[in-house]
């Protein structure tokens, strides 16, 4: 199926919920299997967005019922993605996650016993709906005479994760960068059980060109529906979820999303599916910078203003 890059924007601007809304936090976040959920605050506004109506603690109430869970399924960053689909993933991922992760492991001295034992401590003091903070499931595994010195602590909980031990529950508090959530146990917080086919949990894609490239959409290709002006989270999915970015983000202006290569997407302006600026909101009103012509301020203050606590 050929495209041009208009229809392709639009398109990737429906499958990524923007446009073609699912329906809630929980009908949302499974819509995109997998969402970015490092930064807690980027991550309301990129589930917020999608949902119109929706409040920040709308999100937190998907996230505190089990509905909606944040753990590793991929890479070393935290996802927001529903129970059953955060299983399909880890049959998907984990080994793979697992085997990356052995160089490191063995520089930090963590062996198969330290995990199984860190295992045991967690099944033991999170039974029957326990929840535990960072630092107290660390106390518990020093207690129990693990080292939790360093960066032992967070692979101890990695490696959990991706072994479906753990997940992030309910909240336990409030920093500047938003709600702190404890760890609890997977099977207990939100039961379920894994795919029992790993080839079943491997979905039909259509293929889609656009030029040279050859692209996939989950089933048949969304609707190529125009937008106006949208105020992204940073992270979000549109601008991060895809190897080439070019098709969003013009040659030349990722450094202006991600200053410095160092890691961190700004915020972005999108207009009919390509960023043309990015945003931040201060004390004293929102802050943009934009690529090319400054959209109308009311433009700009409505797309920011979209999402409340």
């Amino acid at each position: 199926m050929p495209i041009d890059v208009l229809t392709l924007r639009r398109m990737r601007l429906a499958a990524l919920g923007l446009t073609r809304p699912r329906g809630g936090v929980v009908g949302t976040v499974a819509g995109l299997l997998a969402l970015q959920a490092q930064d807690r605050r980027q991550a309301e506004w990129a589930i917020g967005s999608r949902v119109p109506g929706s409040t920040v603690a709308d999100v937190w109430a998907a996230f505190d019922s089990g509905a909606v869970v944040r753990a590793w399924p991929m890479r070393g960053t935290l996802f927001a993605t529903t129970p059953a689909d955060l299983r399909l993933l880890l049959s998907l991922t984990a080994q793979r996650q697992m085997r990356t992760a052995e160089p490191r492991h063995r520089q930090l001295g963590i062996t198969d016993a330290d995990v199984a034992r860190a295992a045991d401590v967690a099944r033991t003091e999170l039974a029957g709906g326990g929840a535990l903070t960072r630092p107290e499931l660390a106390g518990c595994w020093a207690a129990a005479g693990l080292d939790v010195s360093g960066q032992r602590t967070p692979h101890l909980y990695g490696r959990l994760a991706h072994l479906g031990v753990l997940c992030l529950g309910p909240r336990r508090g409030e920093t500047a960068g938003g709600p702190v959530q404890a760890f609890v146990l997977l099977d207990e917080w939100a039961p379920g059980e894994p795919p029992p086919d790993r080839a079943a949990a491997v979905a039909e894609l259509t293929e889609v060109r656009c030029g040279e490239a050859v692209l996939w959409a989950h089933g048949e290709p969304p609707p190529a529906d125009p937008d106006g002006l949208r105020a992204l989270a940073g992270f979000d999915e549109l601008v991060l979820g895809h190897t080439d970015r070019s098709w969003v983000l013009a040659e030349g202006r990722f450094e202006l999303v991600v200053p410095g290569g160092n890691g961190v997407f700004l915020p972005v302006l999108v207009e009919d599916g390509e960023v043309v600026g990015t945003w931040k909101r201060k004390r004293t009103g929102v802050a943009v910078g934009t690529f090319r012509d400054v959209p109308r301020a009311e433009e700009v203050a409505a797309a920011t203003s979209g999402f409340r606590a």
